[in-house]
């Protein structure tokens, strides 16, 4: 009977991807030939914790084996604990780390980038967002296979990774050190693949600059028109390019680069509503099908369910409207696919700010026809229509009975 000792290597990767990362982690510990198979089985299918990135950027460093299998990035948004330690911490970042952690950590930014040893730099390092950053950027200089990134909301607007992802005006103000334009244009050289998700800890509007909570900057919005080979995006839809959905002054003429939020090289997009149910007016999906010359396919991703995500749409009815008949008139489009999926929040769950885990599985469903359902559905035909009740999380109509808590 054949040992694992004698299996090949790459049967032996292969058996290892396939399990989950506890079977990873027990077969490392069999030997240390299955050590160098588990290693780097975890590096490929393992996401990372976002206070872990400055040991993967070592490890990746140190291992060039290593890092020509590493291909994606998914990045762990910060746990209620983790948020509480760094918390604690605010007001002393720069002593909790300083000495040898902090100016090794430096050293290998500077080691990495050239641009990285200005007054912004150094300033930004010492506080926790720099701190966490300058890992995020170690590591994306280290992985020449990376192809895929995956990270939170948070990560994009408290730790400064909104700065690579979003247009060029967020790299040209002044706080904003040098080397964030070389890690932007690794980015665009390399990745296939960006997936920012709504993170399940909300920060209650508030942002840390490394000595105290403030008022929270606006949130980053995704701009990707320079990332020329991008294949697939998924993306919150209110973080896409503010010029390019349509909203607010138009900034094209300050800076023609943000003109597009999107590459032509985008086959397949989607845009989530999660943690809220407004879809507005989305007339600014026919910019994306007029820019992206490649597209296949495009996906509108909804946290509720789908009877919940039509009556949100249908308030008012005017928006309804609107919005049924922009989606008749995407189904035209032959040549892409238009999908639309659904999670199981209900619209009660929203009012009642019930805090839930996101969905793990979507569900199709044609949201036209769910938007013509509710459009005809008159305030006390919805007192008979049970499955519509339930489905919107209401024992009773609100003004003839309380909403289920």
């Amino acid at each position: 009977m054949a040992s694992l000792e004698t299996i090949p290597d790459e049967l032996l990767l292969d058996a290892a991807l396939r399990s989950d990362v506890g079977g990873i982690l027990g077969l490392s510990l069999t030997s240390r030939r299955m050590r160098s198979v588990g290693q780097e089985a975890l590096l490929r299918t393992a996401p990372v914790p976002l206070l872990s990135l400055w040991k993967l950027a070592r490890t990746l460093r140190t291992r060039p084996d290593l890092s020509n299998a590493f291909t994606c990035l998914d990045i762990i948004g910060l746990s209620k604990d983790e948020f509480a330690a760094l918390w604690a911490i605010r007001a002393d970042f720069t002593r909790k780390v300083a000495g040898q952690t902090w100016n090794a950590c430096y050293d290998l930014l500077r080691a990495t980038y050239s641009g990285a040893d200005d007054l912004q730099t150094v300033t930004e390092m010492k506080t926790t967002n720099g701190f966490i950053f300058a890992a995020f950027a170690v590591t994306i200089a280290h992985a020449p296979a990376l192809k895929s990134v995956r990270m939170t909301t948070n990560s994009l607007d408290f730790m400064d990774f909104g700065s690579v992802l979003c247009n060029t005006i967020a790299l040209s103000q002044a706080h904003v050190p040098r080397y964030h334009g070389g890690v932007r244009s690794l980015l665009q050289s390399r990745l296939e693949a960006i997936e920012v998700v709504e993170d399940p800890l909300v920060l209650n509007g508030v942002w840390w600059d490394g000595t105290s909570w403030r008022e929270k900057l606006p949130p980053a919005y995704v701009n990707l028109g320079g990332f020329r080979w991008l294949k697939r995006a998924v993306i919150p839809a209110l973080r896409v390019e503010a010029d390019f959905r349509g909203y607010g002054p138009s900034t094209r003429e300050r800076n023609p680069d943000i003109g597009v939020a999107l590459p032509q090289s985008l086959e397949h997009v989607c845009f989530c509503w999660l943690k809220h149910l407004s879809v507005n007016d989305l007339s600014w999906l026919d910019n994306v099908i007029g820019s992206c010359s490649n597209l296949q396919s495009i996906e509108l991703r909804f946290e509720s369910n789908i009877l919940s995500a039509a009556w949100a749409a249908c308030s008012p009815s005017s928006q309804g409207l609107r919005t049924l008949n922009a989606l008749r008139r995407w189904r035209g489009q032959s040549n892409i696919a238009f999908i639309t999926t659904f999670g199981n929040a209900k619209l009660n769950d929203f009012a009642m700010c019930i805090e839930r885990e996101a969905p793990t599985v979507y569900e199709p469903g044609d949201l036209a026809a769910a938007i013509e359902r509710c459009l005809a559905t008159t305030h006390v035909e919805l007192e008979t229509q049970r499955d519509l009740l339930d489905a919107l999380g209401y024992e009773q109509c609100w003004w003839t009975g309380h909403p289920r808590s």
